[in-house]
């Protein structure tokens, strides 16, 4: 039997995180709405899951609470997707 670990983050918003995983190649596996509000979801790349959860709080740190590493095949590709959107440090 595999084994995985899916990490999950509290985010302040679970819709608008969303829209942004799945802008770089994220699909939306799943989600949960209470009143109206999506306050869980889980998100998938190729192999490797991710879930997200409502409750974070926003911040301008340059170091965040969490980093996530992406083991992929095309590199290239994957920066050129990235690189307009967000700081690649």
């Amino acid at each position: 039997m595999s084994q995985t670990v899916v990490p999950m983050i509290h985010v302040p918003d679970v819709r608008v995180t969303i829209d942004w995983y799945i802008s770089i190649g994220f699909t939306l596996v799943r989600q949960n709405e209470e009143d109206g509000e999506i306050n869980w979801a889980k998100l998938s790349f190729e192999n490797s899951e991710l879930m997200l959860n409502s409750g974070g709080k926003p911040s301008a740190e340059h170091r965040r609470e969490i980093d996530l590493y992406i083991t992929i095949d095309n590199l290239d590709d994957f920066y050129r997707r990235l690189k307009d959107r967000v700081q690649i440090v």
